[in-house]
């Protein structure tokens, strides 16, 4: 019963060119029956004809889903705006991360996307496949509107690290079997030595990638020499970043860090008042301040990233993979329940309006503008269509919703070992568990529940 990772879609009206093409099939229709010696076998053909022709070019669009859910990838172009990523799609935010729309431009890529990168006016997305080990090099010149696919054959990501950048139309890509390297923004390829590394870094001095106990930068064309040699297995180098004039190199886990300004020359020693993941850290600087996101806390410094003092965060949830410092002022936060926003340092985070990345498993629409969504993280309904969402089961631990039924005033949603009983139309409800180890199917008819799995196949009338 579990669906596949994307969004909910629902069929419109046909477009004009459709209602123009009946309208001279209605036309040719006439003619035919009027004028042909088999005028009922033509007509039921291009009766045929007509149906089909309705269900072939149907159109789809995207409904707005409920609000939070997993942020896989994040960018910032040079303007200030935001772009996100989830499951299900691309999101862009003109207001430092407050207010996100939905762009459907990747739409029919049934790839998820895992990173974004901004340069020189371009935005460039590694994807996932749904179904698949697929993964995919993509370029949009319109800010996420259209997307060209450049290569298909990139590395896994490592754990939210860069498996490719761009810097000033120039692309460096973690590929199999071999490196990418580009100097025409994806026109023209040749092959590099950024095979199976964990990190590629772009910077304004120039290139790092990282690997095992090592950081390397890119001196010429053709090489890339030792900028950094860990002697320590507990302390392997695991995320490049820059801010401001320097990049910051952060271990696999810890508390230290590394920072250079002249490309892996010289590192300086720094030391951080709280823990973190190279997994979910960021690093931003604000005229002369540095602030660094780990751990989900924020903590900045004053004196050349010598000492840190904490920033209240009140709001901010947890899960947090990343931290933007918008240049209006206010902070973006994407973590893995959504992304959320601050009007400014200190303020209290509240979640993002308009991005949207739950993993719906099903969908169960009523006809009458309701809506009714399961979701890896619960059930949501829409009096709307999808316009508002309303969180259902919050007194339940996070279910699983694999479906849902309803037969008159009674809503069952459920897993495949566990289901819920509202018989109020959603306001009250009800665990149940019924005894089957795995529930392979669900149905309701009247007051009776049927379900059935490997086990065997049961009945409840209450």
């Amino acid at each position: 019963m579990e669906g596949p990772k994307c969004p909910a879609f629902a069929k419109t009206q046909a477009l004009a060119p459709l209602q123009l093409f009946n309208i001279f099939n209605l036309f040719h229709l006439f003619a035919m029956t009027t004028f042909s010696p088999k005028p009922r076998f033509r007509a039921i053909l291009l009766a045929f004809s007509l149906f089909f022709s309705a269900k072939t070019f149907a159109q789809w669009q995207p409904l707005p889903g409920p609000n939070g859910g997993k942020v896989t990838c994040w960018a910032e172009a040079a303007n200030g705006d935001l772009f996100a990523g989830g499951t299900a799609g691309i999101f862009k935010s003109a207001d430092g991360g407050k207010n996100w729309q939905y762009l459907p431009g990747n739409a029919q890529m049934t790839q998820s996307p895992t990173e974004l990168e901004w340069d020189n006016g371009n935005l460039y997305m590694a994807t996932q496949a749904y179904n698949s080990s697929e993964r995919g090099l993509w370029k949009s010149t319109d800010g996420g509107a259209t997307w060209v696919r450049l290569r298909n054959d990139i590395f896994d990501q490592i754990e939210y690290m860069g498996v490719f950048d761009a810097r000033n139309d120039t692309l460096v890509v973690n590929a199999s079997p071999t490196g990418f390297l580009s100097k025409d923004g994806g026109l023209t390829w040749e092959t590099s030595v950024t095979y199976g590394v964990w990190n590629i870094l772009g910077t304004a001095k120039g290139w790092f990638s990282s690997f095992y106990s090592t950081v390397y930068r890119w001196a010429t064309d053709v090489a890339w020499l030792v900028a950094y040699q860990s002697s320590n297995p507990d302390f392997h180098p695991g995320r490049l970043l820059e801010a401001g004039d320097r990049t910051f190199l952060f271990f696999v886990n810890g508390t230290t860090f590394k920072t250079t300004k002249d490309n892996g020359l010289s590192w300086q020693d720094g030391t951080l008042p709280l823990g973190y993941d190279s997994r979910a850290v960021s690093v931003a600087a604000r005229n002369d301040t540095f602030f660094v996101q780990a751990n989900n806390r924020i903590v900045f410094s004053t004196d050349d990233a010598q000492t840190w003092d904490t920033l209240p965060t009140p709001g901010l949830p947890g899960a947090v993979r990343a931290c933007f410092f918008h240049k209006s002022g206010s902070l973006a936060a994407m973590t893995d329940a959504g992304i959320f926003w601050a009007e400014r340092p200190g303020a209290d985070f509240v979640p993002a309006a308009g991005f949207t990345s739950l993993d719906i498993r099903t969908a169960l629409p009523e006809g009458n503008g309701n809506w009714w969504l399961g979701t890896s993280v619960g059930l949501f309904f829409s009096p709307d269509n999808g316009q508002t969402w309303q969180s259902r089961l919050d007194d339940f631990d996070s279910p699983f919703i694999n479906w849902v039924r309803r037969v008159g005033p009674n809503v069952l949603a459920g897993s495949n070992t566990v289901f819920f009983h509202s018989p109020d139309g959603g306001l009250n409800w009800q665990r149940r568990t019924p005894p089957i180890a795995t529930m392979a199917d669900v149905e309701v008819i009247g007051n009776e529940v049927f379900t059935a799995g490997c086990d065997g196949y049961w009945r409840s009338g209450d």
